[in-house]
């Protein structure tokens, strides 16, 4: 279950780190405050969760059966 955990963390933090630069734009021009760019990126944390999952359980699932060779 390791794998698959660090998997979906790593996929995870890269997936919100691209989500809230592609939102900077609410800050930058739009004068909008940091709550208001941390509600957008959390409003679409279930969008990217069902991208993120099945990629990280094949990732996992590589790297455990990598292990047992």
């Amino acid at each position: 279950m390791g794998p698959i955990v660090g998997a979906i963390a790593a996929l995870t933090v890269v997936a919100l780190l691209s989500q809230s630069l592609a939102s900077m734009e609410l800050i930058v021009q739009r004068g909008q405050s940091a709550a208001v760019l941390a509600k957008v990126v959390l409003f679409s944390l279930p969008e990217l969760t069902s991208l993120i999952l099945p990629i990280a359980v094949f990732v996992g699932l590589l790297i455990s059966l990598n292990r047992l060779h």
